[in-house]
């Protein structure tokens, strides 16, 4: 029981080491975003600028902004799926950790104190058996 509680520690400890290297990659998915957007809004801004000289249509432009428009939509709501995810993951990482603390430090207590009543018991039993040792050859030499 003892070995398969520090495997999970074990196991724990080791995905809280992921979990900065997984919150890096947010980062950079996050900074990929504001990327991505920003390239679109070049897009739009080069499109108004042809708009303007006549070049494309106005149906064509429309068109193109609706597309950019759902296509931001669509980046802005996996980017919010993909960091509610994560930070579930990392609360649910800490409440395991912190529960399988608290387990570990109730077993080694239990531990320990069924050790020192082990060691009491075996104590008044060592006492006990030399008091009557004592009182049996005190009783001998009388």
């Amino acid at each position: 029981m003892l070995l398969l509680l520090l495997l999970l520690l074990l196991l724990l400890l080791l995905l809280l080491l992921l979990l900065p290297l997984l919150l890096l990659l947010l980062l950079l998915l996050l900074l990929l975003l504001l990327l991505l957007l920003l390239l679109l809004f070049q897009l739009l801004l080069v499109l108004l600028l042809l708009l303007f000289v006549e070049v494309v249509s106005v149906e064509g432009v429309v068109v193109v902004v609706v597309v950019v428009v759902v296509v931001v939509v669509v980046i802005v709501v996996v980017v919010v799926v993909v960091v509610v995810v994560v930070v579930v993951v990392v609360v649910v990482v800490v409440v395991v950790v912190v529960v399988v603390e608290v387990v570990v430090e109730v077993a080694v207590v239990i531990t320990n104190s069924m050790f020192s009543l082990r060691e009491k018991n075996t104590n008044s039993l060592c006492l006990s058996n030399h008091l009557t040792n004592n009182s049996k050859f005190s009783f001998r030499e009388k």
